[in-house]
């Protein structure tokens, strides 16, 4: 398993996936001796170290990235929170006006309409 460099860091990669990663190691064991196991209880403590480390520091960045995201959209403003704010505003005898006017206007759309409504 260990012949060549690209061998050895195949049966690496190979060990630190688990993929049948005690039957290299038995192999190993007899062909060196009880030593390897020590090697390759090193390496899946170490690899598996380091790919949990690696996950981990994908989903944590992915989470960043949402978080900014929401950041910045919340702190948009955007033209509904605009006329809603406008509608509190505004009495009670006004917000029925509007309201009938934007309906009005909303279900004839014309080119005039639709810059008025803008």
């Amino acid at each position: 398993h260990f012949d060549s460099f690209l061998w050895g860091v195949v049966t690496v990669f190979q060990v630190l996936t688990g993929e049948n990663w005690n039957t290299v190691m038995y192999d190993a064991m007899r062909a060196t001796g009880w030593q390897a196991s020590i090697f390759f209880i090193v390496v899946m403590i170490v690899g598996q170290y380091f790919i949990l480390n690696l996950c981990l520091s994908i989903l944590m960045m992915n989470f960043d990235r949402h978080h900014q995201l929401l950041q910045e959209v919340e702190r948009r403003p955007s033209k509904t929170h605009f006329f809603l704010q406008a509608l509190k505003d505004t009495t009670k005898a006004s917000r029925g006006r509007i309201l009938a006017r934007l309906t009005q206007l909303r279900s004839q759309p014309t080119a005039d309409n639709v810059r008025q409504i803008e």
